[in-house]
């Protein structure tokens, strides 16, 4: 299956850091699941051919699933009965890298730093926090020295602000 477009980034990601297992493939589907998270990331944009490959591999034991189409996630959702469904989309800047600003830097989160990012961020649990910060997959944003955002990297490869 072709994972080329944007909203394969996530399945792209995993495979690239060489902790996706390919548990199923297809001409239409791929079934990845991450060594880190634990999770399944699947690609498919047809229910009839996504569903009976969920059912085979996964089925009733997932605990997380992303996938590349909003209606066989939904299909799925209710389907295995998860209890929380989270839409997120994909961006990426493929352009060329913007002109430095001195007033401007970025730095990775390092322990320290946790107890902030769990008073602010509270879509992980602080123990998958502490595993993201240890994996150094969090960048803090500093404008003339004064905090302004952070960005980062959940274990299972997808991203957040």
């Amino acid at each position: 299956m072709d994972i080329s477009g944007i909203e394969y980034l996530g399945l792209k990601r995993v495979l690239e850091r060489g902790s996706g297992e390919i548990i199923a493939e297809r001409e239409q589907a791929l079934l990845i699941r991450d060594s880190v998270s634990g999770a399944y990331l699947f690609a498919c944009e047809d229910e009839t051919t996504g569903l009976p490959v969920l059912d085979r591999f996964i089925g009733w034991a997932c605990g997380l699933l992303m996938t590349s189409d909003e209606a066989v996630g939904n299909s799925a959702f209710i389907r295995y009965g998860f209890s929380e469904k989270l839409l997120c989309y994909q961006f990426a800047y493929f352009g060329k890298k913007p002109a430095d600003d001195k007033g401007l830097f970025v730095r990775t989160a390092d322990a320290s730093d946790l107890n902030m990012l769990s008073e602010t961020y509270k879509m992980i649990s602080p123990e998958e926090l502490e595993k993201v910060v240890k994996r150094q997959s969090v960048l803090l944003g500093y404008d003339r020295g004064r905090p302004v955002g952070f960005i980062g990297e959940h274990l299972e490869g997808s991203m957040a602000k």
